[in-house]
C-alpha cells in the first residue's frame, strides 16, 4: 500500500479513495488488475505472488496499473494498452523513475483499429 501511495502521489487521482487489495482469483499470468465498479469506485487488485517479487518489479507494476486508473478517469471506455494509456504510462514511468522497458508495454498484439479491446478479468 505504501508503494501505491508513493507512486499515486505523482498523479491527480484521489489516492486514498482507491481500494488496493490482495486478490488470489487471478489466472497464472495476471499479477494485478486495475478497474472500477458500477458506482465509479476505483480499485487495484494485486496477486500475492507480486508481493514476493523485487521492489523494482512492484514499482513498475504499480506504474502500469495506476496508468490504467488515470486512463479510466479520462475515458471509462479506455480498456486497452494503447492511445492515452501509453502516453500516461510513459510519463508516469519517467516521473517516478520506474525504468524497465516493458513497464508500459501490452501483453498482447495491438488490436485492429480503433485499438480497443476488452480487458480480461
Amino acid at each position: 500500500m505504501e508503494l501505491f501511495l508513493a507512486i499515486c502521489a505523482f498523479t491527480t487521482l484521489e489516492c486514498a479513495d482507491v481500494t488496493v487489495a490482495v486478490y488470489q482469483g487471478f489466472d497464472e499470468q495476471t499479477l494485478a488488475a486495475a478497474g472500477y465498479d458500477d458506482d465509479g469506485n476505483y480499485y487495484l487488485l494485486i496477486h500475492p505472488d507480486s508481493l514476493e517479487k523485487s521492489e523494482d518489479f512492484q514499482k513498475r507494476l504499480m506504474v502500469h496499473e495506476i496508468a490504467h486508473l488515470i486512463a479510466f478517469n479520462i475515458d471509462k471506455n479506455n480498456l486497452s494498452h494503447y492511445g492515452i494509456y501509453e502516453e500516461i504510462c510513459e510519463e508516469l514511468k519517467e516521473l517516478t523513475e520506474a525504468g524497465g522497458r516493458t513497464t508500459c508495454e501490452p501483453y498482447e498484439d495491438r488490436p485492429h483499429y480503433p485499438w480497443r479491446t476488452l480487458r480480461r478479468e
